[in-house]
């Protein structure tokens, strides 16, 4: 029997096509009825944040090295272009169900108990009088509506922005094409006066008073597109002075990268389209166009309604058999964690066991045990309202040597982690920015405790993020450990860092 070459393509699946095939299955669950309709909605807006993601990095990056003539094959035997052209093809149709989904079954059954997303067109006189009172006082000062004809440039559109293109003429017949930005500091979902949960989207109120932001002008179409650029953006490190600077320097760049996506309305003119493609530099594979709302990501507000009839019944964690009658409020308390790790390693399963009370615990006690000496964390992502940061800050207040590495490099967090860096740094914590040439998704914490017998290593490494919210929905290992050889290598490792 000859030996199999297993350098063969057909023996590899393509990691751009795998990935799209897992956003398929995030689709799937916003499509399944068997779901309560606030969690398909959930599911439908995680889809929208995971594909625009996707575009950003995944396809953002063939576009590059598309242009850079790269003409390699993966391992699965397909060229930068091919998997291009693959990618826009298999994306297609899941954009097409999930506005299909939303427009034929879930938008209508939310609005039979009692969530409507309105039409404009659709509410009562009174309705759109006050809510055009509403948009004159508040919305409309903060548009500007930016013209490209001879006399004016075509404006700058900024990544994953949502927009109206246009089409007017004025008194001489002159056509010209308009973009005006939804401002995105703005509630995209526009309440509505009733005794009903009641909403009309912004850009659709935007729209139906466009003759109070362009009095005068004979409008002829007014449609929604937004643009996704590449994320992709690459600096050498190697000559990088700070990483600081580096990193803030690369999510400027971001705004200004290459388009790698358009989706328009469906039932954008040609001439709309045409300017855009045009100006953007697109590609008729580069265009989606799009039924119903453009962007499903501002939806995540419905799902925190108080509706707990539309979702499914709330995931209570359980208390880990070891740690659930520990306490972290007194010495006592944080003596009994660190003895019970001591008798032997811990291992924690998230969802399954809570992260307050298993990781956050041990982080707790380190920063209130006076016999800690010092605590080493390293953060790749962590919630906006961080207690683990709080526990770090606490520990530092309380006199012990703490030490931060924040990976900077965190993809789509890196403005996030920009802002606990300089949090972190006014406590006076020592913190490190990552690696240059490495991005490092080590998730790893190092405790340092006097004890009668010398000074004791505690560890804890994890497969997730030191983030509560993450640790409720994704499923994570960890271990809490008194082993010393653990606790010697994450020394070194923290001692790389910094």
């Amino acid at each position: 029997m000859s030996e199999r070459d297993l350098t063969s393509p057909e023996y590899y699946l393509n990691r751009e096509l795998s990935e799209l095939a897992f956003q398929e299955r995030v689709l799937r669950e916003g499509m399944d009825d068997r779901n309560p309709p606030l969690e398909r909605l959930r599911f439908l807006a995680f889809f929208t944040k995971n594909t625009d993601e996707f575009f950003m990095k995944r396809v953002g990056g063939l576009k590059q090295q598309i242009d850079a003539g790269v003409t390699q094959t993966t391992p699965d035997g397909r060229t930068p272009k091919q998997q291009w052209r693959e990618v826009f093809d298999a994306a297609r149709p899941l954009f097409r169900d999930q506005s299909e989904h939303w427009q034929t079954t879930l938008k209508p059954h939310l609005a039979d108990v009692g969530i409507d997303i309105c039409d404009f067109e659709t509410l009562s006189k009174s309705d759109r009088k006050q809510l055009r009172t509403y948009f004159e006082e508040s919305i409309l000062p903060t548009l500007t509506p930016l013209a490209f004809d001879p006399a004016h440039p075509f404006p700058f559109i900024s990544n994953l922005s949502l927009s109206l293109a246009v089409l007017s003429s004025d008194e001489t017949g002159e056509s010209t094409f308009t973009r005006i930005k939804i401002p995105s500091n703005q509630p995209r979902l526009i309440s509505i006066p009733d005794e009903r949960t009641q909403y009309v989207l912004i850009e659709d109120l935007i729209e139906a008073n466009l003759d109070l932001l362009l009095p005068d002008l004979d409008v002829s179409d007014v449609s929604k597109f937004k643009v996704t650029r590449n994320a992709e953006v690459r600096r050498d490190e190697e000559v990088a002075e700070d990483l600081i600077d580096m990193v803030e320097e690369v999510l400027e760049q971001r705004r200004f990268a290459t388009v790698v996506r358009l989706e328009v309305d469906a039932n954008m003119p040609d001439e709309s389209v045409s300017i855009l493609k045009e100006q953007l530099d697109l590609a008729d594979r580069e265009v989606f166009y799009r039924q119903g709302p453009i962007d499903y990501t501002d939806f995540f507000e419905l799902t925190d309604l108080d509706r707990p009839d539309l979702k499914p019944s709330p995931w209570i964690p359980r208390p880990h058999p070891r740690l659930a009658s520990l306490t972290t409020d007194s010495q006592d308390g944080a003596s009994n964690i660190f003895g019970e790790i001591q008798k032997d390693d811990i291992l924690v399963h998230h969802p399954y066991h809570s992260f307050e009370g298993t990781v956050q615990q041990f982080l707790d006690a380190a920063a209130n045990d006076p016999d800690v000496l010092a605590v080493k964390a390293a953060i790749y992502r962590t919630a906006s309202d961080s207690k683990v940061i709080q526990s770090l800050i606490d520990a530092a207040d309380n006199g012990k040597q703490v030490a931060v590495m924040v990976e900077l490099k965190a993809r789509f967090d890196e403005k996030n982690n920009l802002e606990w860096v300089r949090r972190l740094e006014e406590e006076g914590i020592h913190v490190a920015y990552g690696t240059v040439g490495l991005k490092t998704h080590t998730k790893t914490a190092l405790v340092v405790r006097r004890e009668d017998d010398g000074v004791q290593l505690y560890s804890h490494v994890g497969t997730g993020n030191y983030h509560s919210g993450t640790a409720k929905g994704y499923s994570d290992l960890g271990l809490l450990t008194a082993d010393r050889d653990i606790g010697l290598d994450l020394t070194k490792v923290f001692n790389f860092f910094t």
